[in-house]
């Protein structure tokens, strides 16, 4: 648990310091000594960043172009990946930690190639994305549903086949057995990986129109 350990002993200034010492010592890094490094940098706020123990991370192979990147203070990127929609477009985005989470998590699902938890995370997304930039949305997020997104996203111009895509990937969320175990009335089934991509890129194309709009 370095980064309770770290705390701990920074409220002793003379252990602080044998620390800090037994890690600028260090002449080889490993990635291990690289996260230690990291987390006592965290617990500073970084305001330790030119001292020897930030240099180490800079001429660290593994760590040099993360900590110059860190010391340009921006990320310049025109296209950074997200549904082939530039950095103005998803600027809206950025300071929403929980839509964020929600596409991290669907993309590391993805990786895993678990799609049915993957197609909740994709839910979530487009569902959080819509009520943060549909105007009318005046009920607080808490009873937007369905319903409300793909109005709106009919109302903005995405294509009625989309609309009707994305309200299927609300009723396939249902069906889901990671939402729901499925009963006699209601059988639930696992997410393919082909049948994901389909709703993926409904979402997609629906958030090229909804994030382009005025």
């Amino acid at each position: 648990m370095p980064q309770e350990i770290i705390l701990i002993i920074s409220k002793n200034q003379k252990i602080l310091s044998e620390f800090v010492l037994f890690l600028q010592n260090k002449q080889f890094l490993t990635t291990r000594d690289v996260y230690l490094i990291i987390k006592f940098l965290c617990q500073t706020n970084f305001k330790n960043k030119n001292n020897l123990l930030f240099k180490k991370l800079k001429y660290n192979d593994s760590f040099r172009h993360i900590a110059s990147v860190y010391e340009e203070s921006k990320i310049v990127s025109d296209a950074p990946g997200y549904y082939q929609l530039s950095a103005k477009q998803i600027n809206i985005l950025m300071e929403q930690p929980h839509i964020i989470e929600q596409i991290r998590l669907r993309v590391f699902n993805e990786k895993i190639e678990s799609y049915s938890v993957a197609l909740n995370h994709l839910l979530n997304e487009i569902h959080g994305i819509c009520m943060l930039i549909d105007k009318n949305n005046t009920s607080k997020n808490k009873d937007y549903n369905a319903e409300h997104a793909v109005k709106y996203l009919a109302f903005t111009g995405v294509p009625h086949d989309i609309c009707i895509d994305t309200r299927n990937l609300f009723d396939r969320r249902n069906r889901n057995t990671v939402s729901h175990p499925g009963s006699e009335q209601n059988i639930a089934w696992g997410v393919t990986k082909d049948e994901y991509i389909k709703y993926r890129n409904a979402v997609g194309q629906c958030l090229k129109i909804v994030l382009c709009s005025p």
